[in-house]
């Protein structure tokens, strides 16, 4: 009996066993959405796009830490695109905005003024959706120049048209249904004897929806004004390039535009259909219209309007589909701007690569031995990784120190110091092993020829700068053969790049160093640069023939802003950090999950970066991670049963008398890889 008894054990084993060894294998749940730890971006995919009430977002987000942990939302809480646009009359909103704006800019043609442009959030959404409409947008936006509205409306009175102002004479040209409305701070009003000329901050065209006399679309028009026009009141900022135009709109004060980025104007269509007129580089102008950015925040609200009256966020997943998934378990990880520390581990490429072949990820999870890996910490606690980290910073501190000694003031980080200060909270990759400092060719020219004027004997910039840094640091220049310390190579500033090194006090015969960069100005006499069209002007661009990726908007550049670096080293940082990091890194500033470390000579085994699913690593059976097994396990406890009682009959025959089974024990450390 005890031979039945053994096997009716085994059996009931069977099914803990297969529940353990199929945890990775989706079992009957609801479908849930894992969001996208990315603050923002520039045009999400709309497959990846959902809309949230706001209350469950904030809840989700106390109750996960997000960003630095994943947040899984149940998609019966939220609509995706599809459901978006499929809300009432939500799609012919959208078409009645691209029809008043239609109606709007060919009333304006009709009266003589042509050149009417996107502005606004219609703008934005020609530019970030591809000639499109923000999918939550409730109205249109479009300018003329105040100059040009001036003169068309004296045309006009010239002609003996009896009209008061431009409104009456835009709304006598417009279709059936639609009709201009004056707003001012009071709200709209149907009055058009209120001003004369066009001295109006705003009008708009309503129209009704088709089939319904209760609910209006609309399109704004703006009115923008040179500044060097008579009576205009401008207030711009100086980094502004002149000549400037700005949007006559005690509201709007920040609406001041390069007059080079608006004109001349480009022919374009909104929504592939209607016929519109955008400025000659919209981003540049969008840019001054939205200076905190043309991006998608994520886990941000939706903006207001009468069309989305209830609460909603708005919510970028980290894949295009919800999928079918067990409570706890969280999707794929392509990649992790700024994963959470805890989750990080170094692990050789080659067992990576095996992992990656074996599992099929990251269609399917792969599970990974922690013996194989290094977490954070003990990345942190290899010989001298984070003395070498501090000797950066102090690397880039005596950089910038003897700048400022020199006269160059104006340093700032760039390449991974800029990644590292931007991405880790003012800190350094903790994989890194230099640092990058820049500073513009001009200025250097200048501090140069100050200090030879003083009398001073260097030859160049090196000797300058070498001569200020303390104990233990000098300067070396880089070149295609390597690194020299013959500082008697080159006049003035007429190098490629410099370098700054410091001995480890605590480690003989090994150094760590941070780079100095030049950038020139485009416009500058001699400069090289190899600018992409979709670079804003003004631009610079580095001095280096490796580095042609670098070029870069001075507006993203400049003024720049004081800094700390591990919270103790002052620095400077660019602008717009990351508008410049954009240019300097075209394919992304993510950590790429189970991809290669960077090589430098801090790393120089072939390791990979895993960021796995949870902090810590989990005991979980090995190899068991797929239905197969289960199915292997349970044939092969069905042969053990029936071999146990052909044994335990034999035995019983042979000797009377039973043998205790003995136990297994598969169980190995491991951590799930997202």
């Amino acid at each position: 009996m005890l031979s039945v008894h053994a096997c009716w054990v085994l059996l009931l084993c069977i099914p803990t066993f297969a529940e353990i060894v199929t945890t990775t294998t989706p079992s009957p749940a609801e479908l849930d959405v894992e969001v996208s730890t990315q603050l923002s971006f520039d045009n999400p995919p709309l497959d990846r796009l959902y809309f949230c009430p706001r209350g469950k977002i904030e809840a989700a987000r106390v109750g996960t830490s997000w960003p630095a942990y994943p947040v899984t939302l149940n998609t019966s809480e939220c609509l995706n695109y599809d459901q978006i646009m499929g809300l009432p009359n939500r799609q012919q909103n959208l078409e009645c905005i691209a029809s008043a704006t239609e109606a709007l800019t060919s009333a304006l043609d009709r009266v003589g003024l042509s050149e009417s442009f996107l502005v606004w959030g219609s703008l934005l959404g020609w530019y970030r959706h591809e000639g499109g409409i923000i999918p939550w947008d409730f109205d249109g936006d479009v300018a003329v120049m105040k100059e040009s509205c001036n003169a068309t409306f004296d045309a006009l009175r010239a002609k003996g048209s009896g009209v008061k102002n431009i409104a009456q004479a835009v709304d006598a040209e417009l279709p059936r249904g639609f009709h201009i409305v004056t707003v001012t701070d009071g709200g709209v009003s149907r009055d058009l004897d209120t001003f004369s000329g066009c001295e109006a901050q705003e009008l708009r065209i309503e129209g009704y929806w088709p089939g319904t006399e209760d609910r209006m679309c609309y399109t704004d028009l703006w009115f923008l004004d040179h500044e060097s026009s008579e009576g205009a009141d401008c207030h711009c900022d100086s980094i502004v390039p002149s000549p400037r135009a700005c949007i006559e709109n005690k509201y709007y004060s920040r609406g001041c535009i390069s007059e080079a980025d608006l004109f001349p104007l480009a022919d374009s269509t909104l929504l592939g259909k209607v016929s519109v007129k955008v400025p000659n580089d919209p981003l540049g102008v969008l840019r001054r219209l939205y200076p905190a950015g043309i991006d998608i925040k994520n886990m941000a609200p939706v903006p207001k309007n009468p069309l989305f009256e209830d609460d909603w966020s708005i919510v970028v997943a980290s894949s295009p589909t919800a999928m079918q998934q067990p409570r706890g378990h969280t999707t794929l990880w392509w990649f992790v701007a700024v994963p959470p520390l805890d989750r990080l581990f170094f692990c050789p490429r080659g067992k990576i690569e095996e992992a990656r072949v074996s599992s099929g990820w990251p269609a399917y999870p792969v599970t990974l031995n922690t013996s194989e890996c290094l977490n954070y910490d003990q990345i942190m606690g290899l010989p001298n990784r984070q003395q070498n980290l501090e000797c950066i910073a102090s690397a880039t501190e005596a950089l910038t120190s003897a700048l400022d000694r020199v006269g160059l003031s104006e340093s700032f980080l760039v390449w991974g110091s800029l990644l590292g200060w931007y991405r880790h909270e003012g800190g350094i990759i903790p994989w890194d092993f230099d640092g990058d400092v820049a500073v513009m060719k001009e200025s250097c020219n200048a501090t140069f020829d100050a200090l030879r004027a003083k009398g001073s004997g260097v030859k160049n910039i090196a000797q300058a700068v070498d001569a200020e840094l303390p104990r233990g640091f000098h300067i070396v220049t880089v070149t295609d053969g390597g690194v020299s310390r013959d500082l008697d190579t080159f006049w003035g500033c007429e190098v490629l790049e410099l370098r700054l090194e410091r001995d480890w006090p605590w480690f003989g015969g090994r150094m760590c160093y941070t780079d100095i960069w030049f950038l020139d100005h485009e416009s500058s006499e001699g400069a090289a640069c190899q600018c992409d069209s979709d670079v804003p002007s003004p631009r610079v661009c580095f001095e280096n023939k490796y580095y042609s990726c670098g070029c870069i908007a001075e507006t993203d550049l400049f003024p720049l802003t004081d800094s700390r670096l591990l919270g103790k080293v002052s620095v400077r940082v660019p602008h717009n950090p990351s508008g410049v990091l954009r240019r300097l890194y075209p394919t992304g500033i993510d950590i790429k999950n189970m991809a290669p470390v960077p090589e430098n000579p801090l790393f120089e085994d072939d390791w990979s970066i895993v960021i796995a699913n949870t902090p810590a690593a989990h005991e979980l059976l090995s190899e068991h991670n797929t239905l197969y097994w289960s199915i292997v396990a349970i044939i092969v406890v069905i042969l053990a049963c029936a071999g146990i009682m052909l044994l335990y009959r034999y035995a019983g025959k042979r000797r009377g008398r039973y043998g205790p089974a003995q136990p297994a024990d598969d169980a190995t450390p491991m951590f799930a890889v997202e």
